[in-house]
């Protein structure tokens, strides 16, 4: 089943098979259970929201695929944007708006996050 998120700053809307990602998403989840399959986010990651959307459903569906394993390791499908300093807030806030446990708790896991000095991990857990 298909669902479509708008994302208020973008023009095109976001699809996505809902049956792979809505384990690994709560929101997901709760919106596979409404009769029309439509999600409007407000307040998701801007500028390039979507591709950010669609590099986390990417994720989420390869996250499903290792369903059963508490390991995760590098994630893969944060291409596009790709996943670097600059980047990792807007990941981080798109797992916590997507609420997704297991991409919030690999995302502080990947080797980028070793790079950062005190200053940068300091502003992301601001």
């Amino acid at each position: 089943m298909k669902l479509t998120i708008h994302l208020e700053q973008e023009v095109d809307d976001v699809e996505v098979d809902i049956a792979i990602c809505s384990s690994e998403s709560e929101l997901l989840s709760i919106a596979a259970k409404q009769e029309e399959p439509r999600l409007n986010l407000q307040r998701f990651p801007a500028p390039g929201g979507a591709a950010i959307l669609r590099s986390v459903l990417g994720q989420l569906g390869r996250l499903a695929e290792l369903k059963g394993t508490e390991e995760v390791g590098q994630l893969d499908r944060l291409v596009e944007p790709s996943l670097t300093a600059e980047t990792l807030q807007d990941y981080l806030e798109a797992a916590a708006l997507l609420r997704c446990p297991r991409l919030l708790r690999a995302l502080p896991q990947q080797s980028i996050c070793q790079k950062l000095t005190s200053r940068q991990a300091l502003a992301l857990l601001e």
